[in-house]
């Protein structure tokens, strides 16, 4: 018979779809004691990005009773980090608790406390596309003053799960993304091939915004193949100098 914490460390791995299988992997140990440990490594901030990210499905089969009233003040706690708070928050996402805890939230805090949603759909962006729409619609649905924090938040996920900037921004920008927000999109990207994926999604947009980025980029790209190739012909020439002046010295 596995331990207690074996036993969480499985559930946390692979998080059981219905109560027979919650069964069969906490082989008779007490539920109360079960999420207990859970939170336990909540608060310890032994839980990984992943183990973080499938708190929700987890805690859909296996329940928050009697955790509710702690995960309900971690959530409030601002002395914790966000990183534990977004642990909490996603352990309660799916009871009526969670719902009206997480609505009750200011635009900014939600967003803060967001990564364990946000990062499996940048993960699964590039593949299908109910991410990709889902990413959409909460960027859309979120306070306009709140977006460029929502945009910083995206790329940090999206980086730590190395999606494509073409996934993950296509539905965004097809829907005409206001100016402060591909302005701080910009700013963050300083990768040349994933400006280059974001010119190309630009690239037949009737967004005035977009068609200046558009336009700004495919300049700098010129002008950076432009300088590549000046440098490449001036080290040829020097070259063929070089060769020269062997050959002379030679004779």
């Amino acid at each position: 018979m596995q331990s207690l914490v074996q036993v969480v460390q499985q559930l946390l791995s692979h998080p059981p779809y219905d109560l027979n299988v919650l069964k069969k992997m906490t082989q008779g140990l007490s539920l109360v004691k079960v999420r207990q440990q859970i939170l336990e490594e909540i608060k310890e901030k032994r839980i990984t990005p992943k183990q973080q990210d499938r708190l929700s499905c987890l805690f859909r089969t296996l329940g928050i009773q009697g955790i509710d009233e702690e995960l309900c003040a971690l959530v409030d706690n601002v002395q914790v980090s966000d990183d534990v708070r977004a642990s909490a928050m996603a352990a309660l996402f799916h009871s009526d608790i969670g719902q009206k805890k997480f609505e009750a939230l200011d635009a900014v805090l939600r967003i803060r406390l967001s990564t364990p949603w946000i990062r499996p759909m940048m993960d699964l962006c590039a593949y299908e596309l109910f991410p990709r729409l889902a990413l959409s619609e909460l960027f859309f649905s979120t306070p306009l003053y709140a977006r460029p924090i929502l945009i910083q938040h995206y790329e940090k996920s999206r980086k730590q799960v190395n999606a494509p900037v073409s996934a993950a921004y296509a539905e965004l920008l097809n829907r005409d993304m206001d100016d402060l927000s591909l302005d701080t999109l910009f700013e963050i990207l300083e990768n040349t091939q994933e400006l280059k994926e974001l010119s190309a999604l630009m690239s037949n947009s009737s967004s005035k915004t977009q068609r200046k980025y558009y336009q700004w980029l495919n300049i700098e790209f010129k002008t950076d193949e432009q300088e590549f190739q000046l440098s490449t012909d001036e080290l040829e020439i020097n070259a063929l100098i070089e060769l020269e002046i062997d050959k002379l010295k030679k004779q």
